[in-house]
């Protein structure tokens, strides 16, 4: 085995010295804040650990919701002591992650060029706004439509600023970051495009929308991350139907990416077939929706050195349901 591949699949000394107790409470933890609804954060964590040996690393997660619900940063901050920035644009949306229990910066703010704005309907299940100085008539047609649907009118219109990632990033006092989570329901490369990507050593972008415009754009901003010499990772993991069956027609919702000198290490790269036809992706998919979520954390827990013994102890013993539920936030599918 090469160096690298060591890298990516040994345990991690800062680890493997926790005695049991400290095991235990860290175990229990994940449990109660890990998203066991989509697995995101679960399949990320040993990565994510690898990529800072195991010490506390830095998140900036913009569309952040609530701070809570379906977050991929909550287990990072809770149970591993990660610290970094939440950004959310929809007025009262944010006004409920102020009220979260997060130690991240919170900002307000929407993730476009400076001097610019955008206006969103004050009701937090509005999922998208456009650059104000970029609506056409149809976007003011839609946005109206939306409004009526949820009872609102002009009078709730709120302007929201718009503020570079990278301005966001400095004032919150970082350089460079360990992680971006950036879920802008469509709007990933304008925000992409207010900061060198290579600020961050590892990405996690939605890629939303299946029709051709969408998969032009999600195209768009794939070419525009690896030119920035991020290598792009496998992410396979089983999404639900709004009618609860697993979609399985094609991989992934979100696409991660990492700079190609990281390491990998997650348990689920070395189950996964290296070539997977529809059938054999199915097959896949099927399988790992049945897998519980105690055991992927049982598994991402194991894989960077945590003792099996205390990490079964905890997770299949608490009684805590998972504080990170996803609702509305849970990935689709393009089938």
């Amino acid at each position: 085995m090469s160096r690298v591949d060591h890298a990516a699949t040994a345990p991690l000394e800062r680890f493997t010295r926790l005695d049991h107790r400290e095991v235990v409470a860290i175990a229990k933890c994940v449990r109660r804040f890990a998203n066991c609804e989509t697995f995101e954060d679960i399949e990320l964590l040993p990565m994510l650990l690898r990529i800072t040996k195991g010490s506390p690393g830095t998140f900036f997660e913009i569309g952040a919701s609530t701070g809570m619900d379906g977050s991929n940063t909550l287990v990072l901050e809770k149970c591993f002591g990660w610290n970094g920035i939440l950004g959310e644009a929809q007025p009262s949306t944010f006004a409920k992650l102020q009220q979260a229990p997060r130690l991240a910066t919170k900002v307000w703010a929407a993730a476009c060029p400076a001097g610019q704005t955008v206006q969103f309907f004050n009701f937090s299940s509005q999922t998208s706004a456009v650059v104000e100085a970029s609506w056409t008539d149809r976007t003011r047609i839609t946005l109206r439509k939306e409004a009526r649907r949820h009872g609102a009118s002009a009078r709730n219109l709120v302007t929201v600023p718009c503020r570079p990632l990278s301005q966001m990033v400095l004032d919150a006092g970082y350089v460079q970051m360990d992680f971006l989570a950036l879920d802008v329901q469509g709007a990933e490369l304008t925000a992409l495009q207010t900061i060198d990507p290579r600020r961050f050593r590892s990405m996690l972008v939605e890629a939303e929308g299946c029709d051709a415009s969408s998969m032009e754009r999600n195209a768009a901003v794939g070419k525009h991350i690896s030119d920035a010499g991020f290598q792009r990772r496998s992410l396979l993991l089983p999404h639900m139907g709004l009618d609860g069956r697993v979609l399985v027609g094609a991989p992934g919702y979100n696409k991660l990416y990492a700079r190609p000198e990281l390491p990998d290490g997650r348990p689920s790269q070395a189950r996964t077939p290296k070539h997977l036809g529809r059938l054999s992706l199915r097959s896949y998919m099927l399988n790992e929706s049945q897998r519980s979520c105690e055991s992927r954390i049982e598994e991402a827990l194991r894989s960077v050195g945590f003792a099996p013994d205390a990490i079964a102890q905890a997770v299949r013993r608490t009684d805590a349901p998972s504080a990170n539920k996803p609702g509305a936030r849970q990935p689709r599918s393009c089938t």
